[in-house]
Formats: C-alpha cells, sequence, structure tokens
C-alpha cells in the first residue's frame, strides 16, 4: 500500500530531524554570495554546511560566555536579551 504524502512527511521529518527531536529546521534566505562563502569554508573544513554552521555558533556561544559571570551565565542567551530589551 502506498503512503500518503502525510505519512511520507513524518517519515522524512524523523531521518532528518531525529527521532528524539535532537534536531530543528531552520529556514532563511542568505545572500548568495554568504552562501557560497559558507559552501567553500565548509568544503575546505571538510564537513556540511549545516556542521559548519553548528561549530561557528558554538565557538561564538564560548567567546561570549567567557566573558559573562555569575547569574549572567547561568542563564540562556535568549532570555538575557529579551529581558534586557524591556
Amino acid at each position: 500500500m502506498a503512503l500518503t504524502n502525510a505519512e511520507k512527511q513524518a517519515h522524512y521529518r524523523e531521518r532528518h530531524l531525529g527521532v528524539d527531536g535532537d534536531k530543528a529546521r531552520v529556514q532563511l534566505f542568505l545572500n548568495a554570495g554568504t552562501r557560497a562563502r559558507l559552501d567553500r569554508l565548509a568544503r575546505h573544513s571538510g564537513c556540511t554546511v549545516t556542521a559548519l554552521i553548528e561549530e561557528l555558533a558554538a565557538a561564538a556561544e564560548r567567546r561570549v560566555t567567557t566573558k559573562l559571570a555569575g547569574k549572567a551565565l547561568n542563564c540562556q542567551l535568549p532570555i538575557c536579551w529579551t529581558h534586557s530589551v524591556r
């Protein structure tokens, strides 16, 4: 029996997002030059663009958190940014 479109999409999401939900889908538009730079960096590093972006985000977070102290270090950044905007 053939799968419905909804079943196909559910299988696709399970394969790509992980059964435990350890991945999240991000959709964005980039300048073509920026995408080309990401592709080149990934190729040079021997990884995927996804892995490159994950590493860049982790490195940026490490740089920021090494400058934080005390209570600011223990909160999640988006929450802190939300509270500091008010």
